[in-house]
């Protein structure tokens, strides 16, 4: 590496280290499993899920231009399989990642030299799986999944502030109906809020058109502004691990990396970002589609999480899926 500066070279021999250390060491059921859509604060919740002791975070492992495996494997930005499809191209990549083989400059960047030594599990992070999610959970022997939601008008408006302003239509997804009241909304969209709110109430939709009790636990952004100390013992509940809660709380006080001047933080930040015009499209879009959680207020009505609501809302509207299934055991999710 002759003529190479030496912080080029500090960082080529960093990751090589990395990748020697942590390639195949992780067995599937050691991974922890993030998810969300973009712009949802999945970055600020994996800094605080870096204070599980002994855990190593990887970054957006499904990113396309970043990790070219997933690529090759065919993953999409929005990549959806039905829970009951058997996908071996999918599932071999995900095996590498989950075996800690899959690490590049972009994937290890969250990580810390104490991360690599010590770590026994992975903490993986997926802005790029929420579609994924129940074909994830039928497939892989992993402790259930978290998937963080935010409001969307606070999504929007920090995927506008961040440059999303010619975002296209959403197409119609596989698991939507052909001819389907989801189906007539989407072809009848204008406008990039429209847009973009359709691609997150789209992204919602394979977790929360389950019915029963899912493998899978969610966690909005509100609550976990909000509670933080009680949102974080429930995760930790969730995983029966141990977090440090004095590490995870100064997580949640530092800037995310990947927010800019552009990004939209706080609970009602997006309130003085979006005019009444744009939250009512956003709010008007999302709930035609029948994701009924969010109104005005900041915060999501939680009951209809538990409710069943939703899921049966979602089926009379279109929405269609196999149920996910676990594991080796042949038996779909059990419904309340």
């Amino acid at each position: 590496m002759v003529g190479v500066p030496l912080k080029q070279r500090l960082a080529w021999y960093r990751l090589r280290a990395i990748q020697t250390y942590l390639d195949g060491r992780f067995p599937v059921a050691k991974n922890f499993l993030l998810t969300s859509s973009p712009r949802s604060g999945s970055t600020l919740l994996g800094a605080v899920l870096n204070a599980i002791p002994r855990s190593c975070p990887l970054f957006e492992p499904l990113h396309l231009r970043n990790v070219p495996e997933a690529s090759a494997a065919g993953f999409s930005w929005r990549t959806y399989r039905d829970p009951e499809v058997s996908w071996p191209e999918g599932e071999a990549f995900l095996h590498s990642v989950f075996a800690g083989s899959t690490v590049n400059d972009w994937t290890s960047r969250e990580m810390a030299w104490r991360d690599i030594a010590f770590s026994r599990r992975q903490v993986v992070k997926f802005v790029r799986a929420n579609r994924l999610l129940p074909w994830i959970v039928s497939h892989f022997s992993i402790p259930e999944p978290l998937l963080l939601m935010r409001h969307p008008c606070a999504v929007v408006a920090s995927q506008l502030n961040y440059g999303w302003s010619s975002a296209d239509a959403p197409q119609r997804p596989e698991f939507v109906g052909e001819g389907s009241a989801i189906a007539r909304v989407l072809s009848e969209l204008e406008g990039v809020e429209e847009f973009l709110a359709a691609s997150w109430a789209l992204d919602q939709m394979p977790a929360l058109g389950v019915p029963g009790v899912p493998p899978w636990k969610i966690v909005t952004y509100e609550e976990l502004t909000l509670h933080p100390e009680a949102t974080i013992a429930a995760i930790a509940g969730h995983w029966d691990v141990p977090i440090k809660l004095k590490e995870a709380l100064v997580a949640l006080d530092r800037p995310s990396s990947v927010v800019s001047s552009g990004g939209v933080s706080g609970m009602a930040g997006w309130k003085s970002t979006l005019s009444t015009e744009q939250i009512d499209r956003i709010l008007r879009t999302v709930r035609s589609l029948g994701i009924t959680l969010y109104s005005d207020e900041e915060q999501a009505d939680y009951a209809q999480l538990s409710s069943g609501e939703i899921a049966s809302g979602l089926a009379e509207r279109g929405f269609t899926m196999g149920h996910p299934h676990r594991p080796g055991t042949g038996r779909a999710v059990e419904e309340a």
